[in-house]
């Protein structure tokens, strides 16, 4: 049985359909996978990867270090199996810097080398296996400890073990003296790579043709890129004519790796562009933050700063799709009062400029993140650059600024990176939606991150904290599970007065989570009440202070009530064919008189049996 890849059936059914109608004209394996290497600055991940595939190979230049993302590929022959394995191997800047695009290239599916030396910052491990365990679904991780001038690397890999359980091995190394280690390295990898669960996918042959294809134009023809209607072009030679099929194999080369197809807003110019080389898109992204005359602009840049950065005959005619790449990966904004003019945040003064807050009957709300990825804050102040109150905006927070309908509310949005949380507070005149706003759009970047565990706090209202800068903060969860016991009150634990839940939810994040939370507490307790009320009130008044459950829905209400008389008609049905079969059944043969009297048994004796039995009004 061939199973379709998870990049393909993540595209829907008819994905899947097309996939299994293209098997039939043929198909070839897949042997390909990704090796991503991860770690600080200058521990030697630029070593480890030229080294694999030359053990001989020279150290980097004290001062060369890797810009960005620097690809390069790799092949080894399979044992048992006498074919070539593909190695795409991911070398990651460590610098902050780099840590905003992780998202969009940390992937499923790739074998991970998390690389650290004997320095004093090493200990920043649990920030790298954190990031890799949460952006890529717990792959495989090998950790290289690069043991330079033979010291040790003092870690505590017991607890690290017990902690990420998608360590593999712990391997030391020492690319300075003797590569000590790299065999076992390499061997180990070869390993890891082979048991992916990828590895050995059945491919339609059109698609590896496809993918042949424009690895061709890359390495023969030096093309960075093609223009959608080319690749369309390629895919008809190919005999795949369909417009569906196309864009899905694209997608597919995309997920995998292989090329960059962002499909998402068809009018775009990255929509109309197929990158052949995935680096040439980064490290022109790289060069903007990299570029001296930006970091001393704090960030800032303009599309006659682009020009002198990407003029480079490779980049021609190629600015807006850059741009937009950028943009893409939530590195700069526009700023909204000067077209064409953008800033790149993470280059903005760590400091916060100096600015006026009103800390008086604050609305207050505070995330605390289990682990907290550095680009989080960094993608909010892109994704709400429209609200940014003039320049007052730095690397680790924002003052938002909202008018609507002569009413203007101000809110603030800091990161506290070492204690784990975003800090949120509001002033003005319509504090509750501007929060719902800004929550909604922090819950969003939070799905983005598959499995961010992140526990929201509430600050109490109650008469002693709702005029104090530091009121005391309900947790989210312990609320919704009060509800769900029949609770409505919850104790301040600053004054001790009892606050209604209602208020606090109601107040800070609004009715609509106020709903969902108690929803099934509701459904729980109105089933057991009268199911049959044909007529419940259908009225929704606002939710009182101490809120009362309300009546299931109609059709909710109906179709329970239909479930029930069905469950009851059959069981009716049921005992009728049982007595009807068992006790007085007029087809089934007697052969004497006494056989038929004790095959039907009448509830009032006759001294007579009946050689010709009927029911009677005195039978059941």
């Amino acid at each position: 049985m061939v199973n379709p890849p998870i990049e393909v059936a993540n595209q829907g059914i008819q994905a899947i359909r097309n996939y299994f109608r293209q098997i039939e004209k043929g198909k070839d394996t897949l042997f390909e996978a990704k090796l991503i290497i991860v770690g600080e600055g200058g521990v030697g991940k630029t070593t480890l990867a030229r080294r694999i595939n030359n053990p001989k190979c020279p150290l980097p230049e004290e001062k060369e270090s890797t810009q960005g993302i620097d690809i390069q590929q790799w092949n080894f022959v399979m044992e048992g199996q006498e074919k070539d394995f593909r190695v795409n191997i991911w070398d990651f800047g460590g610098q902050e810097i780099y840590h905003a695009t992780h998202q969009f290239f940390l992937t499923k599916r790739s074998v991970y080398a998390v690389v650290a030396d004997n320095r004093q910052e090493s200990p920043n491990l649990p920030y790298w296996l954190e990031i890799v365990e949460l952006l890529s679904n717990k792959s495989p991780v090998l950790l290289i400890k690069n043991e330079k001038k033979d010291q040790k690397v003092q870690i505590n890999e017991k607890e690290l073990r017990a902690r990420f359980e998608n360590i593999k091995e712990s391997l030391p190394t020492n690319f300075a003296a003797d590569n000590r280690g790299l065999t076992d390295i390499i061997n180990n990898l070869k390993f890891q790579l082979q048991q992916l669960p990828h590895v050995g996918t059945t491919l339609p042959k059109t698609w590896i043709n496809i993918r042949n294809e424009l690895e061709r134009l890359f390495k023969e023809e030096r093309k960075n890129y093609i223009s959608l209607n080319e690749y369309y072009k390629i895919c008809e030679d190919m005999k795949v004519t369909d417009r569906t099929f196309q864009l899905e194999i694209s997608q597919f080369l995309h997920d995998i790796g292989v090329i960059l197809h962002f499909q998402d807003d068809p009018i775009s110019t990255l929509y109309n562009t197929v990158i052949l080389h995935p680096e040439w898109g980064t490290d022109a992204v790289y060069k903007v933050l990299d570029e001296p005359t930006v970091i001393n602009q704090l960030g800032r840049f303009n599309n006659t700063d682009l020009g002198n950065i990407w003029n480079e005959a490779k980049y021609e005619t190629m600015q807006p799709q850059l741009l937009e790449l950028m943009l893409k990966f939530k590195l700069c904004y526009e700023l909204p009062k000067e077209k064409n003019t953008y800033i790149a945040p993470q280059l903005l003064t760590k400091e916060p400029p100096e600015y006026e807050f009103n800390t008086t009957q604050n609305l207050q709300l505070k995330y605390e993140y289990e682990f907290l990825p550095k680009a989080i804050i960094i993608q909010f102040i892109v994704e709400m650059s429209r609200l940014i109150d003039e320049s007052k905006v730095w690397q680790k927070g924002v003052v938002l600024k909202r008018e609507s309908n002569g009413q203007i509310t101000y809110a603030e949005i800091v990161e506290s990176y070492n204690r784990r949380e975003i800090n949120i507070r509001l002033d003005g005149e319509d504090k509750r939606e501007f929060l719902g706003i800004i929550t909604n759009k922090l819950e969003e970047i939070h799905e983005s991150y598959n499995q961010l565990q992140v526990k929201a706090l509430i600050s109490c209202n109650c008469e002693v904290c709702k005029d104090s800068q530091k009121p005391y903060l309900h947790s989210l969860p312990v609320l919704k599970n009060f509800l769900n016991k029949n609770k409505t009150e919850a104790q301040c634990q600053k004054s001790g007065i009892l606050v209604p839940i209602w208020n606090l939810i109601g107040e800070t994040i609004g009715e609509d989570i106020y709903k969902r939370i108690t929803s099934e507490r509701e459904r729980i307790t109105n089933q057991t009440n009268n199911f049959f009320n044909d007529s419940p009130s259908t009225e929704s008044p606002n939710p009182p202070e101490s809120p009362q459950p309300t009546p299931l829905h109609p059709i909710e209400r109906r179709n329970l009530q239909v479930g029930i008389i069905v469950s009851i008609l059959t069981l009716i049905v049921t005992f009728c064919g049982l007595v009807f079969t068992n006790i007085w059944n007029p087809f089934k043969p007697s052969n004497n008189n006494n056989q038929n009297q004790q095959t039907q048994p009448s509830l009032t004796p006759s001294p007579t049996p009946s050689p010709s039995p009927s029911p009677s009004p005195s039978q059941p």
